[in-house]
């Protein structure tokens, strides 16, 4: 079970499969599912002509970086906040 705080993983075992596993999202086909749930469950929007919109905001494409080892992350923020542009 991967470790997680709020919606963020904090460790991933295996990171090749959680990537398969995110490249087969498919947000039309989770939209579907989505409006199935909503019209078994809340049929009343559809009575009164209402619908929903559906958004997947926590997708995100991250901008952060995954070390195997904390030296390494220790390292790159150093060497960041030091204006070098390369690990030594």
């Amino acid at each position: 079970m991967p470790s997680m705080h709020d919606n963020a993983f904090l460790e991933i075992s295996d990171v090749e499969t959680a990537q398969k596993l995110s490249d087969r999202i498919n947000p039309e086909g989770l939209h579907k599912i989505l409006d199935a749930f909503a019209k078994r469950y809340c049929p009343v929007t559809e009575t009164l002509g209402l619908g929903y919109t559906w958004t997947v905001q926590q997708i995100e494409c991250a901008t952060d970086l995954m070390f195997k080892q904390a030296s390494v992350t220790w390292n790159y923020f150093m060497m960041r906040s030091s204006g070098q542009q390369s690990l030594q």
